[in-house]
């Protein structure tokens, strides 16, 4: 008689395990990676995902270990990532597919940008009345 009341036991908790996995399903998948320029991080670069059949915009602010992460976006894509921070060209990201409860892994070095802005124009113009 005990035996059986165990084995019920066992197999009801097997069971209510089964269900509460069953019930616990992920919908969404994320982006996650470090933001670097020369090997060193980049704190507060601005990281922007866009998917692309829908418009739905999804972002975040890397942290002082120059990592981000976005969670809860649309399983699928395709996904348009842009990187920016300011004296950086932006590293743009397209054709970005994410696989339903898995996390992408985006890792970006950013480049110096080459353009510079010359002040010199800028006060000239402004003296001028422009």
């Amino acid at each position: 008689m005990q035996k059986r009341m165990r084995s019920f036991l066992v197999v009801a908790m097997l069971m209510l395990m089964l269900i509460a996995t069953v019930n616990a399903q992920v919908t969404t998948s994320s982006i996650a990676g470090k933001v670097t320029a020369q090997k060193e991080p980049i704190i507060g670069a601005t990281v922007v995902a866009i998917h692309e059949a829908s418009g739905t915009r999804y972002g975040a602010i890397t942290n002082v270990d120059g990592r981000f992460t976005m969670q809860g976006m649309r399983a699928g894509g395709p996904y348009k990532v842009e990187v920016s921070y300011v004296g950086y060209s932006t590293a743009v990201f397209n054709k970005i597919n994410l696989q339903l409860g898995e996390t992408y892994q985006l890792d970006i070095q950013l480049k110096e940008s080459s353009e510079l802005l010359d002040v010199s124009n800028l006060i000239g113009k402004k003296s001028m009345g422009m």
